[in-house]
């Protein structure tokens, strides 16, 4: 995983280019925010490693767990 891989969406075929190197995100759901509502907020969360893609179509961003990179998403390999 590198700035510029592509990848394709297993679900719909959109097109994403990698932006930047991979790195540590917090994720939060809706139970983490009711953690952190009632005072909880280092115990909310969970920190993985990610990757921001780009839409080609759209200009969308979005933030991937890299585990869920190779569940959800093709990389293309272009050739240089």
């Amino acid at each position: 995983m590198k700035t510029d891989d592509m990848y394709i969406k297993k679900n719909n075929n959109e097109s994403f280019v990698q932006q930047g190197e991979t790195f540590t995100k917090r994720f939060l759901d809706r139970q983490d925010h009711d953690m952190i509502d009632a005072g909880m907020d280092e115990y909310a969360g969970v920190y993985a490693s990610a990757v921001k893609l780009i839409s080609v179509k759209t200009g969308r961003v979005v933030i991937v767990k890299c585990s869920e990179l190779n569940r959800n998403f093709t990389k293309i390999n272009i050739a240089p």
